[in-house]
């Protein structure tokens, strides 16, 4: 089962789920489902009306004292016929557990009979001391009859009270009320003592309050529903506990935290790791009883109908649809009719999407600094726009009214949206309003633009359970944040602020501490507990920060898995909110809308396939060396017809015989290979010293010529030898000859003195059309392009939305006045705006600046850049600050006097990244699948390599089970020890042992301790060595054939290496520095855990499995590395150095470039190398020179900057998603339950033994042997299908099906081997497929019905004897009797 299948399957259970709780009868159909025998009769197999009570009986009733006495009776009967055997075992029913709606059989209860106890409805419990009660919604809820602590009888009106009281929804709702107040309080700094004692007691009162009621209700701990058997009440007590017994709000919060966070931590474990594999069962019987309600639900109610039919005559009422006021005038109607037509008009969704572009494209062009008259034009057109979406709105008004309109929530948005722009022209002087309100526009594209849609329907459904409980886990570590360290932070602020002054990032207020919880949720912590472990105690925070990580991560990465399994049906729902006119669908709102689905394409048919073959062949046949035509059928070449068989021409046919035998030798291939990889090496070369290197630079040019001049030939030779026909049919042959154009250009503009040095970068282009593994990747990219184009799209949409947003927000704030002198911001108290710090200027005062930072919201092009930073980029914190320091246009910053801006990049972090990255994995595994749909195969890997994938997931199954126990007694001893569970437990601790070992080990240790130590490590190995001995003997060369064992070997061997030669080779050769490394071998023992944990073995298996594909995307990623270094020193060499551009990450050299890109490659702090390429004058000098080169100038290039480092960052996330998507997809795969994992299915090995055997006992293939043989068969088999003798006892158990001639056929056989071996009946259709295509060519013609079986056989054999020892003694005993008659008759003669 792919990935994307258990994903839609476990959507179709939940929406199986969610059908079967809506379930409900009428109450005129409960009535005769509960009064009727016919009906009863004629359901009586449906398992529903099992639970439903005898005819006549009433089946609510309540729980009265005689309830209870009933009770007592029935369970002493119980015990009387359990004490003489005859008591039938039973169980509690599932449809009636408690938690779960109530069958609908049984209808609604009479509302008067809700939160009042009841006689249970379940015959388990009729028996059992409980009683039943019905909440809000038909939940069950189950009590028990005990008497509460002895006292409270189930009928005391105290404790009735609270039943009604702990089940009535207002108590629930007032709880969580209770709780979030006492959050908010909790918040706030009360400095009154008197007043937060008196609300800390009263907290405490209303739980103390919630638990004892639960209690009264309950009981305590004295039976199956009681307090303490429901361990969210265990939270109760312990948060009540903790508040009576703690001393101050600080420690409170600490207990609070080791106790209850762990507990969490502990849960989302089990949510997180184990119940995500275990989950899948239980949905699945959830989902088969869903089903079976539902099919009994439909059967009933088919009864319950055809009943109905049979009593009275049935009629059905039209109903016609009532017009809304106004449809009594005949114009009203006309007017209605002709809006209708209109708006259902294709043409009219087509004006209002062009105008949602147009719209869209005009906000977009907004930026700071704008000229009033542009700034005229843009506001006119937003009136324009708003007014066209208003009439829109009243035309489907008046064509569908009002009730008709606002039945379409597309509808609902967009009225909000007009009217919300209607209302904003009244407030048109508040900066920045009616910009913001129309931005959301942009959204109704949705409706007709599939994939927006989707991304829509992803974020709607995220706001589920998981999403709500790491909202609530942020609420609740803010709270918890400011409890533990509010006080630290104020009181020592001075050990990480110099000034004393409070830093951005602390927990002393509710704000402060949501964002320093937000900044740990996305992975930047570290400083921020740096800080924490400056101001108070490093236990707390180091056990606070890695707890809210922890969980954090672990709720996303389950809501992520969440979203997609929820998002990968297809959107058939999507326009399932349209309603209907006159109460029809089909006859309302016919525009087009949007419909996405993922469609997934089963494997090529036999036809296509074929097709395929043929192909292959033909492509094989091309490579004779008969030459093709060199020109199209259709082209005009004089020379197409000319018979060049014979005469002159017979030369040119001879000559492209020669050429095409000469593209075709592996030699010449192998020569170009060489020569594209050595071009590309050359471009190493090109970097800023290349002209201080006259030599050098002559060399590479000269090169450049050669290369040129070599790839020419190559061209010229397959022309001639393919014809032009084949070579320009291929891609790559095209792109060589492209290549070869442009280089052969470069070498024209060279000579006529231009600088074309940076069109060598495109030789690197060459590289792929020579390796399969990259074009293989290369053809996956390209195939999934147009879906990664459209989702790319889609994300770039929504980052519109933030940037046109963030235009309107921060256009023209982010400026400043500074002081180039000091490099310090002017305070407002000495510059205020750009006015004064205009005046400060022309005062002569040259240090003084009006700056911009770099990246800004001044453009949408400039948002989408700060954009970037901001979802790729560690560091974006000065964009942030900016933002938290904005005024109004053209103020000078102040210290965070816009806090609350951060919700802006909550908001672009939440959606704008987490759910626009998670749309993309959605889509990009959807179209992975689907091409692995169509190939078959791993679709990062050549053939070869699939070969090798499957070879050594062959390997590294585990063959012990295949070995033959060996003949000699002292041998079969020996393998017995080695192969037994215990010996490998020992060796597991052995291990462990040695990672203590390891782990005890410190950098100042004694003399003494590391003799010890190194006899510990001396005894180890020699453990391990006499195990290597141990298996080599018992195993023989059978050890060698476990992928395991040489894996054992290869660790031993190093680690003999590393602790024996170690020392000697450090002391006379090499420096210990390096041999230091080598004793770090020892740690390789640990791997050997890999073989006694299946999920490591499953991981490590799919991790090997697509080792090919990693290498294939890995030599493409060195490649686009590679590539971009060399376009970075053409370009970038020369930019001024600052921020991150220095003396090691620069673009000067090709190391130092590779260096640069691998840390863009890391998303660390890319921009500070994007920063000095965006440097335009005054920041740099266009007129800087530079010694030994031509070039003049330290300014970059922003637009080529940006292009570079988008595009770099862009096809880097893209590979690296192929490189994690091919380790996973293949993982996931590994565990099909088609694939013969860890010996759990039979294997081919196993059927080709059980062949040879089966061939020996029977030479004529009659696929039968004797009943007799049979024993002697199966003693002959190897294991695990062996079964020594004697063996007898456990043949006659397989209970084998005996053909005529007390014969046994080789399926049935085989099938009960396998189900004796591996603990699970073979099917047997399978098992005969499977033989017939491995052995067998005829399996299917031996077909006839079994006589008899082998257990039958031996039961008729038993019987017999017995008879045969009954009538010997009947014999006996009739000879004894005549024996002794006739000696009485003798005795009486005489």
């Amino acid at each position: 089962m792919s990935l994307f299948e258990f994903w839609r399957r476990t959507e179709e259970r939940l929406e199986q789920l969610r059908r079967t709780n809506q379930l409900r009868l009428s109450p005129a159909q409960v009535s005769r489902l509960l009064g009727d025998r016919e009906v009863r009769a004629e359901l009586q197999n449906e398992g529903m009306l099992s639970l439903l009570p005898p005819i006549g009986t009433e089946v609510f009733r309540r729980f009265t004292p005689a309830s209870l006495e009933e009770i007592r009776e029935r369970r002493e009967t119980e015990e009387k016929k359990q004490q003489n055997d005859q008591v039938t075992e039973t169980a509690p029913s599932n449809d009636m557990a408690a938690g779960k709606l109530l069958p609908f059989v049984y209808g609604d209860p009479p509302p008067e009979l809700l939160t009042t106890p009841l006689e249970d409805l379940d015959l388990f419990y009729q028996s059992q001391k409980t009683f039943m009660v019905l909440s809000k919604g038909n939940i069950i809820h189950r009590f028990n009859c005990e008497s509460v602590c002895f006292l409270l009888s189930p009928f005391n009106l105290l404790r009735t009270f609270c039943i009604k009281l702990l089940l009535h929804p207002f108590s629930r709702i007032f709880m969580l009320l209770t709780i979030l107040t006492n959050c908010v309080f909790m918040l706030i700094n009360i400095k009154d003592p008197v007043l937060s004692r008196i609300l800390e007691l009263t907290f405490m009162v209303i739980y103390t309050l919630d638990v004892l009621v639960k209690v009264v209700s309950r009981g305590f701990c004295l039976g199956r529903f009681t307090f303490i058997r429901d361990p969210w009440n265990w939270l109760d007590l312990l948060i009540l506990t903790t508040g009576v017994v703690r001393a101050s709000g600080k420690s409170y919060a600490t207990v609070f935290l080791v106790l209850f966070f762990p507990g969490c931590f502990f849960v989302s474990s089990l949510i997180l790791v184990w119940l995500p594999w275990r989950w899948q069962s239980k949905e699945e019987a959830g989902a088969a009883d869903a089903k079976r309600k539902e099919e009994e639900f439909i059967r009933i109610v088919e009864v319950l109908k055809r009943k109905e039919e049979e009593e009275e005559e049935t009629f059905q009422v039209q109903l016609h649809p009532r017009l809304p006021p106004g449809d009594c005038c005949g114009c009203w109607r006309w007017i209605k009719q002709r809006c209708y037509t209109f708006i259902m008009n294709p043409c009219f969704d087509l004006g209002i999407i062009l105008c949602l572009v147009l719209n869209t494209v005009l906000m977009s062009m907004e930026h700071y600094p704008m000229t009033a008259s542009m700034e005229e034009h843009l506001s006119i057109s937003a009136l324009v726009f708003t007014f066209i979406f208003t009439a829109e709105m009243i035309l489907k008004l008046v064509a569908l009214g009002c009730s008709g309109y606002f039945k379409v929530s597309w509808h609902v948005f967009d009225f909000i949206l007009v009217v919300g722009s209607l209302l904003e022209l009244g407030l048109s002087d508040v900066e920045g309003m009616i910009r913001i309100v129309i931005l959301l526009r942009v959204v109704r594209l949705a409706r007709w633009w599939p994939s927006f849609h989707m991304f829509l329907k992803m974020i709607q459904s995220s706001v589920g359970n998981v999403a709500l409980v790491l909202v609530f886990l942020m609420f609740l570590s803010v709270v918890v944040g400011m409890q533990l360290f509010q006080r630290d932070y104020k009181n020592q602020v001075c050990r990480i602020a110099v000034d004393c002054e409070l830093p951005r990032w602390h927990m002393h207020d509710f704000f402060h501490t949501l964002m320093v919880i937000f900044r740990v949720l996305c992975g930047e912590w570290v400083e921020l507990l740096w800080d924490c472990m400056e101001v108070s105690a490093q236990a707390t925070c180091l056990v606070f920060f890695m707890t809210v990580m922890v969980i954090g991560h672990l709720l996303v990465w389950f809501s992520v898995d969440n979203d997609n399994r929820k998002e990968y049906v297809a959107l058939d729902l999507v326009t399932s909110d349209q309603p209907a006119v006159n109460g029809n669908r089909d006859n309302h709102d016919r525009a087009p809308v949007a419909e996405a689905e993922v469609e997934f394409n089963s494997p090529e048919s036999e036809e296509e396939k074929k097709q395929q073959s043929e192909k292959l062949q033909d492509e094989e046949n091309q490579k004779e060396n008969t030459p093709e035509d060199c020109c199209w059928e259709s082209c005009c070449c004089p020379f197409q017809s000319i018979d060049t068989s014979q005469g002159p021409l017979r030369v040119w046919s001879n000559f492209r015989r020669v050429c095409l035998l000469i593209v075709q030798h592996k030699l010449f291939e192998a020569f170009i290979v060489f020569i594209i990889l050595l071009s590309s090496a050359a471009l190493v070369f090109e970097d800023i010293h290349l002209q201080n290197r006259p030599v050098l630079e002559m060399v590479l040019d000269t090169a450049d010529l050669v290369f040129t001049f070599l790839f020419l030939v190559e061209m010229l030779l397959k022309c001639i030898a393919f014809g032009f026909k084949k070579y320009f049919s291929s891609f790559w042959c095209w792109l060589d000859f492209l290549i070869l154009d442009v280089s052969l250009v470069s070498l024209l503009l060279r000579w006529m003195g231009f600088n074309t040095h940076y069109l060598r970068t495109l030789r690197t282009l060459r590289v792929p059309s020579r390796f399969q593994g990259m074009k293989v990747v290369l053809k996956v990219l390209v195939v999934t392009l147009p879906a990664m184009l459209e989702v790319l799209l889609v994300v770039l949409t929504v980052w519109l939305i933030f940037g046109n947003l963030g235009v309107n927000l921060f256009a023209g704030k982010f400026y400043y006045c500074f002081n180039e002198t000091s490099e310090e911001l002017f305070h407002t108290d000495a510059v205020s705006n750009k006015t004064e710090c205009s005046f400060l200027i022309e005062s002569d005062f040259m240090e003084v600046r009006w700056k911009n930072t770099k990246f800004n919201f001044d453009s949408v092009v400039s948002s989408y850049v700060s954009l970037l930073l901001l979802a790729m980029s560690h560091s974006w914190y000065d964009i942030i600050y900016s933002t938290m320091d904005s005024r109004r246009v053209e103020d000078q910053p102040v210290y965070e006097s816009n806090l609350y801006m951060y919700l802006y990049f909550m908001c672009f972090i939440s959606i704008g990244c987490y759910f626009t990255f998670n749309f993309f994995i959605r889509s990009f595994i959807s179209a992975l699948e689907q091409q692995r749909h169509k190939t078959g195969s791993h679709v990062f890997m050549t053939e070869q390599q699939h070969k090798y994938s499957s070879y050594m997931k062959t390997l590294f199954s585990e063959p012990n089970k295949d070995i033959p126990r060996p003949q000699n007694q002292c041998h079969a001893r020996l393998f017995d020890v080695v192969t037994a569970p215990c010996f490998e437990i020992f060796m597991v601790m052995v291990i462990c042992l040695n990672m203590v070992v390891l782990m005890v080990e410190t950098e100042d240790q004694s003399h003494k301790k590391e003799v010890v130590l190194y006899w510990f490590h001396f005894i180890i190995l020699l453990i391990f060595l006499l195990e290597f001995f141990l298996k080599i003997i018992a195993l023989r060369r059978h050890y060698f054939s476990s992928c395991m064992n040489i894996v054992d070997f290869v660790i031993l061997i190093v680690c003999i290496t590393g602790l024996f030669v170690a020392d000697l080779l450090e002391k006379y050769f090499v420096s210990p520095q390096l041999f230091a490394v080598v004793r770090l071998t020892r740690i390789l023992w640990v791997l050997r855990l890999i073989r006694f944990s299946r999920g490591i073995r499953m991981l490590v298996l799919g991790f090997v499995m697509s080792l090919p594909a990693l290498i294939n995307i890995g030599l493409l990623l060195f490649l686009m590395v590679f590539t971009f270094s060399v376009i970075g020193m053409f370009n970038f060499a020369y930019v001024r150095k600052e921020a991150l551009i220095n003396d090691l990450f620069n673009f000067e050299t090709f190391g130092n470039s590779m260096l640069s890109m691998m840390m863009i490659t890391t998303s660390s702090a890319w921009d500070g190398l994007l920063f000095p390429i965006m440097n335009l004058p005054p920041d740099c000098d266009p007129l800087k020179e530079h010694p030994g080169s031509v070039v003049v100038g330290d300014c970059g290039s922003p637009l080529v900057g940006i292009v570079f480092f988008t595009t770099y960052i862009t096809l880097f996330f893209l590979l690296v998603l192929y490189l994690f998507t091919a380790v996973v997809l293949e993982t996931f795969n590994t565990r099909s339950p088609k694939d013969p994992e860890d010996h759990k299915l039979l294997s081919d090995h196993h059927l080709q033994m059980f062949y040879k055997t089966w061939r020996k006992f029977d030479p004529d293939a009659s696929q039968l042997i004797k009943y007799s043989e049979l024993s002697d068969f199966c003693d002959a088999l190897q294991d695990p299908l062996r079964i020594p003798k004697p063996n007898n006892i456990k043949l006659i158990q397989m209970d084998l099906p005996l053909q005529p001639g007390d014969q046994i056929h080789c399926v049935d056989v085989l099938q009960a081997l396998t189900a004796q071996a591996f603990g699970k009946s073979g099917q047997s259709d399978t098992l005969r497929a499977r033989l017939e295509e491995k052995f067998f060519t005829s399996l299917s013609k031996v077909s006839q019905e079994p006589i008899s079986s082998t257990l039958q056989r031996k039961q008729e054999e038993v019987a017999a004897s017995v008879i045969q020892r009954a009538y010997r003694k009947h014999l006996q005993q009739d000879a004894g009797d005549k024996e002794t008659s006739d000696l009485a008759g003798g005795g009486a003669s005489q």
